[in-house]
């Protein structure tokens, strides 16, 4: 009788009667690979600039006394300046743990989940940002007019009537042609999209939380 000898196998490919192994992977990156990906690159961006701004270093401050007439910057205008600073600072970290996180999930799970989470994701900061900060409602010129167009393209009407005391509404976004006609002076694509919002009277899903979310996923899964 013959003795029994311990064979070794490789970590990949079949055993002696031909069963396939299951393979097993450790998630490993190198070091190279992790300080030359996007969380690498925006890790070292924010610790560069939270350095800097420990170190009391506020490049823009020098940008703006450089660009300003008199070389003189008011008080608030300074503190605005360094505070946006280390925002930035912060905001890449953020990223950085973001993208890191993005980087394993998509080695370790199906890249659909990933897509999936991060519309979703970026629906609910977007939708907290427009509840929260911006009161849901629209605050810049080209908002206000591509909002009031929607309004009335929801109503079943390409333009609104100019109302008698027209003068009080001058707007430098809308037009009042001398036809009598008051509209947008964009393109009605923006428009139409909130219209479909406003005719359904749920305005509040309508701009860019909902939006945005979608072209994430429509972007990323391709």
């Amino acid at each position: 009788m013959e003795p029994c000898q311990l064979t070794s196998y490789p970590r990949t490919g079949t055993n002696q009667s031909g069963t396939m192994r299951k393979q097993h992977t450790d998630f490993h990156l190198p070091h190279s690979m992790v300080i030359s990906s996007p969380a690498g690159i925006l890790l070292l961006a924010s610790l560069s600039i939270l350095t800097a701004s420990l170190l009391r270093a506020y490049p823009m401050l020098a940008i703006a006394r450089t660009l300003s007439p008199d070389g003189f910057l008011t008080t608030g205008f300074r503190a605005e300046l360094q505070l946006s600073q280390w925002c930035l600072g912060f905001s890449l970290a953020a990223g950085s743990l973001v993208a890191f996180l993005a980087m394993r999930i998509c080695t370790t799970a199906r890249f659909t989940v990933v897509v999936s989470l991060s519309a979703a994701g970026a629906a609910i900061v977007t939708f907290a940002l427009q509840f929260l900060w911006f009161e849901n409602i629209p605050h810049v010129t080209d908002a206000i007019s591509q909002w009031f167009q929607s309004r009335i393209l929801a109503a079943g009407r390409p333009f609104a009537r100019l109302p008698p005391c027209w003068r009080w509404f001058a707007h430098d976004n809308l037009i009042m042609s001398p036809a009598g006609m008051w509209h947008t002076k964009y393109f009605p694509s923006h428009s139409l999209w909130l219209a479909s919002f406003q005719m359904i009277h749920v305005p509040w899903a309508c701009a860019d939380p909902s939006r945005e979310s979608e072209e994430l996923a429509a972007y990323y899964g391709q």
